[in-house]
């Protein structure tokens, strides 16, 4: 059958099942953003996480998965990491200043992973998402997931005048036409994009 010479095309006749979305699409308003800063300053629980994701467009798995060996404070301060696609993993992203605070305190703890519970047990991702629904709700969207922090951070970037390669590194999408793997060198142009970001 492999050598058979097909003249028609079958494929015409096959109707594949709509899958639904995984995440529901969305990302932060402004003033959405705005209010989880101002959340995150006056100390309102997990606040600061949530801000941290907006700022880094780690999903939601990987940011849990960051460790104090994640973090390398030459050129500003980066964060390494990422585990989904082969773009994806070890992607650097720099710590913008809104968040590099958050940061800090969070690293304090010394826990296994860099956000974990107050005896340094790393937190699952049910669990984080448990406490995202309440600051989601808290804003006035209430339907927000975690991923809309990924989807907030590319838009940012956009608006920004961010390069698009740019965008696709530190999101950790894959690029048919980038096949070389990040260098130190990439940091200090990471950043500077990064910056754009009010």
């Amino acid at each position: 059958m492999e050598r058979d010479i097909v003249f028609k095309d079958y494929s015409a006749f096959v109707e594949l099942p709509a899958v639904d979305a995984k995440f529901e699409k969305g990302a932060f308003t402004g003033p959405q953003l705005n209010r989880i800063a101002q959340m995150a300053a006056a100390g309102v629980p997990w606040a600061d996480t949530a801000l941290m994701l907006c700022y880094t467009g780690f999903r939601i798995a990987e940011f849990l998965q960051l460790t104090a060996d994640s973090y390398h404070p030459e050129f500003g301060g980066y964060l390494q990491g990422g585990i989904k696609t082969k773009a994806g993993k070890e992607r650097i992203v720099p710590v913008h200043p809104k968040i590099a605070e958050y940061l800090s305190v969070w690293m304090s703890k010394r826990g296994e992973a860099i956000i974990c519970t107050d005896d340094g047990e790393p937190i699952r991702t049910d669990q984080y998402r448990t406490q995202f629904a309440k600051l989601a709700k808290a804003i006035g969207a209430p339907q927000a997931t975690p991923h809309w922090c990924r989807h907030t951070m590319a838009s940012r970037l956009k608006l920004a005048g961010a390069d698009e390669l740019t965008i696709r590194r530190i999101l950790g999408h894959s690029d048919k036409d980038v096949t070389e793997h990040y260098t130190h060198i990439d940091v200090p142009f990471l950043r500077k994009q990064i910056l754009l970001i009010p």
